[in-house]
């Protein structure tokens, strides 16, 4: 599997097992913009399918984080994959709180309510 085709040609249950190699073909895609893209069409293509999509709207709120103004399209990424954590995490004996869309999430929606607080120049 080397490239994005290959990966959406995936069935849904195979993407378990691929999350390293799909980080690495989204990864390399240079424009940040695309790689969204990407991360959107694995989205997609994983549909309804009864597998976790935590992973890839982990990614998306990432690259949301990076990438928008507003911070509120990762806000809503990530608590989706939170979301998917609690549903998923516990079969393969996780704790959803402390994973990477929990903590993510408390860090980022703490800091910007911290920096809306601020009103001085450093902000």
């Amino acid at each position: 599997m080397n490239t994005l085709n290959e990966i959406l040609n995936l069935e849904p249950d195979q993407f378990e097992t691929c999350w390293p190699q799909i980080d690495n073909i989204i990864g390399g895609i240079r424009s940040g913009g695309e790689q969204v893209k990407a991360w959107e069409k694995v989205v997609n293509r994983l549909g309804s399918a009864p597998i976790s999509k935590g992973h890839p709207y982990f990614r998306l709120a990432v690259l949301h984080l990076q990438t928008d103004a507003d911070e509120s399209v990762a806000i809503s990424c990530l608590e989706l994959a939170y979301r998917e954590d609690q549903q998923y995490g516990p079969n393969v004996g996780k704790e959803p709180h402390r994973m990477g869309a929990y903590r993510l999430l408390s860090l980022t929606k703490g800091f910007l309510a911290y920096l809306r607080k601020q009103e001085n120049w450093q902000t």
